[in-house]
């Protein structure tokens, strides 16, 4: 277990964090979109 491979490690775990928050903001955003469509 090298010190790049931590750093490797590190790195995709915070890319796939943030990828969970982009994601989250556009389908929350989207729902409020299309409920306020609706009423």
């Amino acid at each position: 277990m090298g010190i790049i491979d931590v750093i490797l490690r590190l790195i995709s775990i915070i890319l796939f964090g943030l990828a969970l928050i982009v994601i989250y903001k556009l389908a929350t955003s989207w729902a409020a979109s299309w409920v306020t469509s609706w009423t």
